[in-house]
């Protein structure tokens, strides 16, 4: 029987109605109140919750009777608590009152810091906050001051270190708790546009071989919340990158080229093809692919070339020298203004807007329209200047499915509604009232999108931001947005 039915029945005035209300709260508001107070204050729980109930039913409270519960609970056992529990003072040779102030400011710590968590479980950050507050607490009792201004003192930095950077949070973490699967899973993917960064730089290929472990090594060093980690990475590539050019240096002063040190040679200059390729793919009139398998064989004859010559550049120059020369050879010409728009660019537009109907990201329309637009553009101006005899239809449209799938992908509007969700759920009513606190997070996902902002960190920070500075200004002026959006709609349809 769900619990509105059982309030139904005592409202009824049927005893059935009371005791499934007692069977069914009886058990949580024990748990709650012995995690909180202690098994003296659980057992006095159990006995009062019968009375508690018929006092809520017979005075027609509104209140939800489970918070009703809760704030009877809380008056009636804090004081006790506080008085009994959280003095100026604690032993650590009395386990179970040092144990019982742990677990006081453990949930306070936890309480204050979720808001910041981004990868752990409940149970793994409560786990960290009573291990960090019992560190602190040992300290504060050696060094005989009053642990109540000691403990709330250490908690408000420690909040403001996570309210920086909530990655402190996960630092602070595996400093104390050790790196685990979800902190490397998470560095790991953060740092992969260290990729697009490396790009066209000699070290690309020494970064994607040997990224995994870069990354595992410098969270390794991690003692200080404050260390850079894409700072240790770098340097970890760069000593790495030169460590790998020496060896290659008195390998080709040996003269001794075995598989594996050719290899070496071989894939660590191959960051030479791409740069060809980047810089020729737009203006020569070799398909991509005839390009791709031109390039490759041309890098391997330089490449022999070079361990069988005179040496007297490095590697990566000779190569790149080479292949420049020998590609300047199959530049086509320079597209003159609008040439590559003919009859066919015109007739093969009403795909940008057929393929835009696809579009179901938390993306705004008219940035989408724009980047397929773009594309478009640019497959005409390709096909122009390679003289390419492929069906324009099939392959204009296949491309700006590309296009849009990828935007899909990388902005889904689920994953912003889940983040919502989650801050809707965890938020305390008495911390904000319900409908309000609603009311303000759906104003801010239709604010977010309308403004075109498309990443899920800068959603999260800014209702974090809101949240903390909440006022009624703010909340008017959000409301207000939010309804001139829907009336937007509304007009649309219409119309």
């Amino acid at each position: 029987m769900k619990v509105k039915d059982m309030i139904k029945l005592a409202r009824q005035d049927n005893y059935l109605g009371f005791e499934y209300l007692d069977a069914h709260y009886s058990p949580i508001l024990k748990a709650n109140v012995r995690k909180k107070y202690g098994e003296e204050a659980a057992e006095k729980m159990v006995e009062l919750v019968p009375s508690l109930i018929e006092y809520y039913i017979k005075n027609g409270i509104k209140d939800n009777l489970d918070s009703f519960l809760n704030k009877k609970a809380n008056a009636l056992f804090k004081y006790h608590k506080r008085k009994n529990v959280i003095g100026s003072s604690v032993s650590v040779k009395d386990k179970e009152n040092f144990y019982l102030v742990v677990n006081h400011y453990g949930n306070h710590f936890y309480n204050r810091v979720f808001k910041y968590n981004m990868i752990f479980s409940e149970e793994e950050l409560r786990k960290f906050c009573y291990l960090f507050i019992e560190t602190r607490l040992k300290k504060a009792v050696n060094g005989h001051v009053d642990i109540r201004v000691s403990m709330l003192n250490t908690i408000q930095r420690e909040e403001k270190v996570y309210f920086k950077d909530k990655e402190n949070l996960i630092k602070r973490y595996m400093i104390m708790m050790g790196l685990n699967d979800k902190i490397l899973n998470y560095f790991s993917n953060k740092y992969r546009y260290l990729f697009k960064k490396y790009k066209n730089n000699k070290m690309y290929d020494c970064l994607v071989n040997n990224y995994e472990s870069f990354v595992l090594d410098s969270l390794k060093e991690i003692t200080t919340v404050n260390q850079n980690i894409e700072l240790i990475i770098i340097k970890k590539l760069t000593t790495k990158y030169f460590e790998t050019k020496e060896k290659i240096k008195a390998i080709i002063d040996e003269g001794r080229y075995s598989e594996e040190n050719y290899n070496l040679i071989y894939n660590t200059y191959s960051y030479v093809k791409k740069i060809i390729y980047d810089r020729y793919s737009p203006i020569t009139y070799l398909t991509d692919e005839d390009l791709k398998k031109r390039i490759d064989k041309k890098y391997q004859d330089y490449l022999k070339a070079y361990l069988n010559g005179s040496k007297s550049k490095n590697p990566g120059s000779y190569i790149n020298t080479r292949l420049v020369m020998y590609f300047d050879g199959y530049v086509g010409e320079k597209i003159e203004g609008n040439s590559y728009k003919t009859d066919e660019y015109y007739e093969n537009e009403f795909y940008v807007e057929k393929v835009l109907r696809n579009l179901d990201a938390c993306y705004p329309r008219s940035l989408a329209e724009k980047e397929l637009k773009e594309t478009y553009d640019k497959y005409f101006k390709t096909k122009y200047l390679k003289q390419r005899k492929t069906d324009t239809k099939e392959a204009v449209r296949s491309a700006l499915m590309r296009r849009i799938n990828m935007i899909n992908t990388l902005y889904q509007e689920q994953d912003i509604k889940d983040m919502a969700l989650k801050y809707k759920q965890t938020i305390p009513n008495d911390v904000l009232e319900k409908s309000v606190l609603e009311n303000v997070i759906d104003n801010l996902v239709s604010y977010y999108v309308n403004m075109g902002i498309n990443n899920k960190e800068t959603f999260e920070s800014l209702l974090i931001k809101v949240l903390l500075n909440f006022d009624k200004k703010v909340y008017e002026d959000l409301d207000m947005l939010k309804k001139q959006e829907q009336c937007k709609v509304l007009n649309k349809h219409k119309n």
